[in-house]
């Protein structure tokens, strides 16, 4: 199911709406993603998530952001800017308990949508391409 959802699904969307996003004259394409799908953060044992089991979870979100990597290298000829969003770990149902999720530290839900509303506005141009995230880019 992650697959279906984080990157088929994203990618059959992305693939319909090519064409009106060519004739836009400030096209933005926004993948919301995971510092789960970071092989940097997976491999590194100090990381607060190191050793949470979520293979399939992980797993799509890392095949998500090579999806928004080569729509950034394709559509960036054509101006149409791409880039990952990661809210960061919100306190949402997610996991299937908003209030446990806020217990082990999960922060308010509006929090991760400022990232989006940044790059919405104009404010992480820099980081065309990239997974962005409230103080900086995730490595990969």
């Amino acid at each position: 199911m992650a697959f279906e959802t984080n990157v088929i699904g994203n990618g059959a969307v992305t693939d319909n709406f090519i064409p009106l996003l060519r004739q836009s004259t400030s096209g933005k394409i926004i993948f919301l993603t995971s510092g789960l799908g970071s092989f940097t953060q997976a491999t590194d044992p100090s990381n607060g998530f190191y050793n949470l089991d979520a293979f399939s979870y992980r797993a799509s979100k890392a095949a998500l952001n090579m999806l928004m990597v080569e729509w950034a290298r394709v559509l960036g000829k054509d101006g149409i800017k791409v880039w990952g969003v990661c809210p960061g770990f919100c306190a949402t149902n997610l996991s299937g308990d908003a209030e446990a999720a806020k217990e082990m530290g999960g922060k308010d839900p509006s929090l991760g949508a400022l990232v989006v509303l940044d790059v919405v506005e104009g404010r992480r141009e820099r980081d065309v391409g990239r997974v962005v995230f409230d103080t900086g880019v995730r490595p990969w």
